[in-house]
């Protein structure tokens, strides 16, 4: 059992590393950011048309704006500016 736990958390620790690839966090960022907005333009569109939006789901509108911007937050972390001083 000892040694199934040390496979898994090896392989967690595989996965974890590649998470430094900008790929994997452009791909993962990009795919938040198109469900979010199409979340939003479908609320605007039925507040536009009448339908009432409850607070519950403003709500978790909330909540997603954070996350995306925590993703965001990471996505630039490891970046630095690149300023030409020619």
């Amino acid at each position: 059992m000892e040694k199934k736990i040390i496979k898994l958390i090896e392989s967690l620790n595989r996965i974890m590393g590649t998470w430094g690839k900008m790929v994997i966090r452009r791909t993962l960022v990009n795919t938040f950011t198109i469900l979010l907005f199409s979340q939003v333009i479908i609320t605007t569109l039925f507040w536009i048309f009448g339908r009432e939006i409850s607070s519950g789901w403003l709500g978790i509108l909330g909540i997603e704006f954070t996350a995306w911007g925590t993703m965001l937050a990471f996505y630039f972390k490891g970046r630095k500016e690149e300023t030409d001083y020619d």
